[in-house]
């Protein structure tokens, strides 16, 4: 029998963390730099497509977000550009993925191309 894993542990030791931001935020809301203290992904992908200039291709977009996290020293794992992309994905009432909390990113042409924009 499987049982849920906050089952087997005290409720007292389970951290929760606080949501980063509510619905209704806007880009200016976020740390800015890619230095900013607890960035997170999603803080990441925004100051890259920022450094775009606003929109940009996959490739391009993978590519500074790698050194964003690197030169603040985060992490770098071997499933990177998944993860860049499920986070366009999860944050775009665009895509079929969105979490309907932060709605950043649009498809500048169109589902499946690949070519990604902040919002303004």
């Amino acid at each position: 029998m499987t049982k849920p894993i906050s089952s087997m542990r005290p409720e007292a030791s389970v951290s929760r963390r606080r949501p980063y931001a509510r619905p209704g935020i806007s880009l200016g809301d976020f740390p800015t730099g890619p230095l900013a203290q607890d960035a997170t992904w999603r803080d990441d992908v925004v100051e890259a497509v920022k450094e775009l200039g606003g929109q940009g291709y996959l490739d391009q977009i993978y590519a500074s977000t790698e050194k964003i996290r690197r030169g603040a020293g985060r992490s770098i794992p071997v499933s990177f550009e998944a993860v860049v992309r499920r986070t366009l994905e999860e944050n775009s009432s665009d895509s079929e993925s969105y979490k309907d909390l932060y709605d950043l990113f649009y498809m500048v042409e169109g589902r499946g191309a690949g070519k990604w924009g902040l919002r303004r």
